[in-house]
């Protein structure tokens, strides 16, 4: 996810980890910051990443964070090292032309070019700004090359005349042809990584519209949008939908007095606010697709049971809703915990309630309009 790094979403004591693993230590989203010190004591805050710079610094492992500065110098001393030997081998001669002292000039200046062009490419995003339509991405992506592209041909150009001889306005000429040409070129490559990378993400902001609420990865968002967006997918022709309000409230559990409670995934609330039930979910409900929608269908249970005003006690209420888990887990998924769970429970609960079960059958049963199946999208 965030840096390519693997997202630790186990739990501890309830509640997700929400950590990144970057090998030396581990990343903190919410905070912004390292979990464990600096081992390179690079920055005053030895808990900052990357200094809180992250557009000027790389941190690949969390043991050292190295300037990007220094792969825009690398790329440009590469490029001119490539360009003076490939000039060198097509010349007359060959490789007999071979001048280790123009060598190292060329590499210098393209080193340094890199570095303007990296500045300048900077500077021209930063005033732009974010593209939030096609047109304006690929604009600002022509916009950025084209600026960086002058920049750092200018500079090669130039610089190079003149240290080979040539006067004040002879080399200034050399630079302008040059950054002519790397702007024209960094043009059109810049449009084109601008087209790519909002394809990208707006591909990515689709599949979250769509309902598939969830990292790059396909794991699940803690959020109430993660949670309407997963009921409207899912849930929606379930029976008295609308008198559910899902929230995402993980303090409400981790700080709940009743041990059944806080280790619980999630709870209707049996109390009407703004005539709708509250239902709170933990954060260890989003470890998977298939633990939200089991979560969320057997509370979608719970609130028809209440907006019908079934005068039934709790075991009434967690038999109809562990009944409809078991049905549904059935038969591709009885290996889950998730079935073993609803399994124990029914045969524990149906014996409580197996006296009445006949007389209010309406309670029990599902009658929602709930999923009668695992979609396959959950499986994936």
């Amino acid at each position: 996810m965030f840096s390519g790094k693997e997202f630790q979403d186990g739990t501890l004591g309830g509640s997700m980890l929400g950590l990144y693993d970057f090998g030396a230590r581990f990343y903190d989203p919410m905070l912004g910051r390292w979990f464990n010190v600096d081992p390179a004591i690079q920055f005053a805050n030895p808990y900052l990443f990357c200094g809180n710079a992250p557009m000027m610094y790389i941190d690949q492992d969390g043991r050292f964070a190295w300037l990007a500065l220094l792969a825009a110098v690398g790329i440009g001393a590469g490029v001119s090292a490539a360009t003076y030997t490939i000039s060198v081998a097509l010349s007359p001669g060959g490789f007999q032309n071979w001048n280790w002292g123009q060598f190292f000039q060329n590499i210098g200046i393209g080193g340094l070019s890199g570095a303007v062009s990296f500045g300048v490419g900077s500077l021209v995003k930063e005033s732009l700004g974010i593209a939030t339509i096609l047109t304006q991405a690929m604009s600002n992506g022509s916009a950025i090359g084209a600026a960086s592209g002058a920049a750092g041909g200018f500079f090669s150009g130039s610089v190079n005349s003149w240290i080979n001889g040539a006067g004040l306005f002879e080399g200034l000429a050399y630079g302008i042809v040059g950054g002519g040409l790397g702007a024209a070129i960094g043009s059109v490559t810049g449009q084109m990584t601008g087209k790519t990378q909002f394809e990208k993400v707006s591909s990515e902001f689709m599949r979250l519209s769509a309902g598939d609420s969830g990292g790059a990865d396909g794991t699940l968002v803690p959020s109430d949008q993660t949670l309407q967006n997963f009921s409207d997918m899912y849930f929606s022709n379930v029976k008295y939908r609308n008198r559910a309000r899902l929230k995402y409230d993980n303090a409400f559990f981790e700080n709940h007095s009743e041990p059944s409670v806080r280790t619980a995934l999630a709870h209707t609330d049996q109390n009407l606010v703004d005539n709708k039930y509250t239902v709170r979910f933990a954060t260890s409900a989003f470890r998977s697709k298939l633990e939200l929608f089991i979560t969320m269908g057997h509370e979608y249970v719970h609130v028809p049971q209440l907006a019908i005003g079934a005068p039934l006690n709790g075991a009434f209420y967690e038999y109809g809703a562990y009944s409809w888990q078991k049905r549904v887990l059935t038969p591709n998924l009885m290996h889950t915990s998730q079935y073993q769970q609803a399994s124990r429970y029914v045969n524990t609960l149906g014996r409580i309630v197996s006296r009445h079960i006949r007389a209010v059958p309406s309670y029990i049963n599902n009658g929602w309009e709930l999923p009668a199946s695992v979609p396959m999208s959950i499986l994936k």
